[in-house]
Order: structure tokens, then C-alpha cells, then sequence
């Protein structure tokens, strides 16, 4: 079952793209909400959605300023999280697992502490709580190396960065069909607030069982940020051999073999099964 619906985002506006996919049977295992890294879109999920969805419903989301959602007036992890949520609330969806990547691991931590009831487990794959700004006046290294050599070439360059070395040449070409096309005004606008992204505050209020999982080759969110992560929201940190920023699609197959297990150990009452 392949669905997509337009949710318009209560608090801010925003028109945000839902794709649903799932059993074509009912099912009543939790479904799992997946939120994308910045500059790709809510596809960038699908090789790890394809075996998921074969019992449970998956939303994967374009957040504010990707993909087919709408610009935003304000970005960064506070707005995306008010997004996220506000969407949630608004599909009606009382029970979730999280799943998010670099980025959107900071936002499922937010939405964890915002909808303790709601969410039964979290997953983050290349993820941190916190960024590092850009220097007060200085243009962030990824702004100018876009003002520079164009957004296309750049995004061509950022796919080889965010990945492992000697990443086959198929997967440096997805990573660059799925990166941000609402142009360079909205990039520039969306990510100084991403380099300043902190979801720190939330960590305290995340009751669910956390899997974190960092690349051993990632130099955006490096194994020790994933650790850092972990440990503030009590969770279990696994530093994934073989890959660099974005697990998802450089090997499905290894992140499925992490979050299948993670999903149903966080599926309410399995304890008691």
C-alpha cells in the first residue's frame, strides 16, 4: 500500500508531504514515523521502508524546505520538531516508533520529549544532539562552497563527503538525486539553523527505549557525538562498521539488521509477552 497525503501544519502552516506505505492487510503492530537528514527528502528512506512496511505502516515526511513540503518562514530543530508534531497530532497517530538520520535524530528526540505517550521507541542513524554554528559573520563552509561552485556540483561534492570511502558510484549518484531542489535562498535559509540545531532540552523527558547509530567513517556526526547522544537519552550506542554520515543508504541491509530487532524490542507489551 503506497499513500501520499498534504497535512497543513497547525502551528506554523506549513504544507508538509506525507508518503504512507504499508501491509495491504490491517496490522496492529506500532507504525514508524521517519524523519530524513537535511537536504534530501522523505525518499531517502525507502530502502529500509521496503522491509518494514511488509507489517507495519510507515510515514516518512518531508520536512519544511525539502522535498514536496513548502518553504518555511523559520527553520531549525524547533520548528521542524512544532512540524512534526503538529502533524502527528493531526493524522491522529497515539502510538509511534521514530526513526531519523543525521538531522532528524535530533528531531525525533525532540518529538520523544514533546509526546512522551505517544512514542513507544527511537531509532537515530547518523545523528547528534547538538551542532556546531558557523562563527558569528562567517558564511557557513557548505553556503559558500554552493555560492561557489553552484548547488549542483556542491551536492555532487557533499555526497562523497557524507560517505564512506569508496562508496560505489550508484549510491553517490541517489544521495545527489534525492539532496534539497528549493534552490539556494531556501538552503541558505534553512541551514544556518541546522549548523545551530540543539535538542538538548529534550533529552531529559525521552522515556523510550533509544538506539543510536553513528558511521564509522562519519565526520559530520562522528561515533563519540552518537555516544554523547546515547547517554543522554539512557539509550544503547552502536558504531556501525563500513559507513560514513547516512547508514540508510549506504547499507540497508546492516541498518535493517539494527532497527528490525530495536522495533520489536520497543513494541509495547513485548516485554511482558
Amino acid at each position: 500500500m503506497l499513500r501520499y497525503r498534504t497535512v497543513v501544519a497547525s502551528g506554523s502552516g506549513n504544507t508538509i508531504s506525507v508518503m504512507v506505505v504499508g501491509p495491504e492487510t490491517p496490522t496492529t503492530k506500532t507504525p514508524v514515523w521517519f524523519v530524513h537528514p537535511t537536504n534530501l527528502r522523505k525518499e531517502f528512506w525507502l530502502d529500509v521502508i521496503r522491509e518494514i512496511a511488509v507489517d507495519r505502516v510507515c510515514y516518512a515526511v518531508d520536512s519544511a524546505g525539502h522535498g514536496e513540503s513548502s518553504d518555511s518562514v523559520e527553520y531549525g530543530v524547533e520548528a521542524w520538531v512544532a512540524d512534526h508534531r503538529d502533524v502527528i497530532l493531526a493524522l491522529g497517530l497515539d502510538r509511534l516508533h521514530l526513526v531519523g538520520g543525521s538531522l532528524g535524530g535530533a528531531i525525533i528526540v525532540g518529538l520523544a520529549g514533546e509526546l512522551p505517550e505517544v512514542v513507544t521507541g527511537l531509532a537515530s542513524f547518523g545523528g547528534c544532539l547538538f551542532s556546531t554554528p558557523a562563527p558569528p559573520g562567517e558564511t557557513p563552509a557548505l553556503i559558500a562552497m554552493m555560492e561557489d561552485l553552484g548547488v549542483e556540483k556542491a551536492f555532487e561534492q557533499v555526497a562523497v563527503d557524507a560517505t564512506a570511502p569508496g562508496t560505489a558510484p550508484d549510491i553517490l549518484a541517489t544521495v545527489h538525486h534525492l539532496t534539497n531542489r528549493h534552490g539556494l535562498d531556501t538552503i541558505r535559509a534553512l541551514w544556518g539553523p541546522t549548523i545551530a540545531s540543539d535538542a538538548s532540552r529534550w533529552a531529559p523527558a525521552v522515556r523510550c527505549p533509544a538506539l543510536i547509530v553513528n558511521g564509522e567513517f562519519d565526520a559530520t556526526c562522528t561515533p563519540a557525538h552518537g555516544r554523547l547522544m546515547a547517554d543522554a537519552v539512557r539509550g544503547t550506542f552502536v558504531e556501525m562498521a563500513g559507513v560514513g554520515h547516512l547508514p540508510a543508504l549506504e547499507d540497508p541491509t546492516g541498518t535493517l539488521a539494527l532497527l528490525l530487532p530495536h522495533l520489536d524490542a520497543a513494541e509495547p507489551g513485548e516485554a511482558a509477552a
